[in-house]
C-alpha cells in the first residue's frame, strides 16, 4: 500500500490495472484481479502526485502535481527556501517509461525574496480521443496539452483562484472548469476536440445459412461462410 496520503486513482479501460499516487512515495501500478503491486514508477523529486488520468487506449498515464526543490534565500533563517513548482508527466504504462516533464509554471529563482513558492496541477481531464489532456492549476489557469509530446496548445487565465475540477463533453465541443473563486466556467473549444470514432453495428441474420465452399471442387484450400441467428460457439463438421 502506501505510508502516506493517496491523492489520486486511475483504473485503466480494460479494468485489469489500477494507478495510485500521492505524497512523496512514487506511483504504483496494480493488478485489479489479484491486488498484487506490478510496478512503482518513480516520480523524480515530484513531491506529490495530485491527479493522474489514462488514456482511452490503456497506453499512457498522464500525472500532475509539484516537484519540491530548495532555493538558496538570505531572507529566510535557514538561508533557503522550499518551491513546490507544478508539473506534468507523461508514462507509458506498459514498461513503465517516463516519457516526458512539462513545468506548468516556471518559479522565478533570480529574485530574492521570491515572489511565487507555490504552483501545483489540481485537476486533469481528457478529450474523447485521449489526444489532448486539459489541466488545471492552482494560479487559476486552464490549459491544453497535446499528449503525443505534451506540447502546451492553449492556456487561458480563468479563475481568479485555484482550479479545483475540469470536465470535458462527449462530443469534445466543451471545458467546464469550477475554481475556489466559487464560479463554475463553460469554454467553446474552437475547433472542437475530435470525437470517438463510432463504431456501427452490424445486424445479425434472421437464420441459419450454410453457403457453398468455394472453390468447388475442393483445392488445397477452400472457404465455407455460415450465419448463424445469434452469438454462440459453432462446430462444423466436414464429411469426405
Amino acid at each position: 500500500g502506501h505510508a502516506r496520503a493517496v491523492y489520486a486513482l486511475s483504473v485503466t479501460p480494460d479494468l485489469d490495472r489500477l494507478v495510485t499516487a500521492g505524497d512523496r512515495e512514487g506511483i504504483n501500478v496494480w493488478t485489479m484481479s489479484d491486488g498484487s503491486l506490478e510496478r512503482t514508477m518513480t516520480t523524480d523529486g515530484m513531491r506529490w502526485v495530485r491527479r493522474t488520468v489514462v488514456t482511452p487506449d490503456g497506453r499512457y498515464l498522464v500525472a500532475g502535481g509539484a516537484d519540491e526543490y530548495a532555493v538558496q534565500d538570505s531572507t529566510t533563517g535557514s538561508g533557503e527556501t522550499d518551491v513546490y513548482e507544478a508539473r506534468l508527466r507523461l508514462w507509458d504504462l506498459a514498461d513503465g517509461a517516463l516519457l516526458q516533464t512539462r513545468v506548468l509554471m516556471e518559479t522565478d529563482t533570480t529574485t530574492i525574496p521570491l515572489a511565487s513558492t507555490y504552483s501545483d496541477v489540481t485537476a486533469l481531464a481528457l478529450s474523447p480521443t485521449g489526444d489532448y489532456v486539459v489541466v488545471g492549476s492552482s494560479d487559476g489557469v486552464v490549459s491544453t496539452w497535446r499528449i503525443a509530446d505534451l506540447e502546451l496548445v492553449h492556456s487561458v487565465a480563468a479563475h481568479t483562484q485555484p482550479v479545483t475540477s475540469i470536465s470535458v463533453s462527449a462530443d469534445g465541443r466543451y471545458v467546464v472548469s469550477g475554481s475556489h473563486d466559487k464560479t463554475v466556467r463553460l469554454w467553446d473549444v474552437n475547433p472542437p476536440f475530435a470525437k470517438p470514432t463510432a463504431v456501427e453495428e452490424t445486424a445479425l441474420p434472421a437464420a441459419l445459412a450454410l453457403d457453398q465452399n468455394t472453390p468447388n471442387p475442393f483445392n488445397p484450400r477452400t472457404t465455407i461462410r455460415f450465419t448463424v441467428p445469434r452469438s454462440a460457439p459453432v462446430s462444423l463438421a466436414i464429411y469426405d
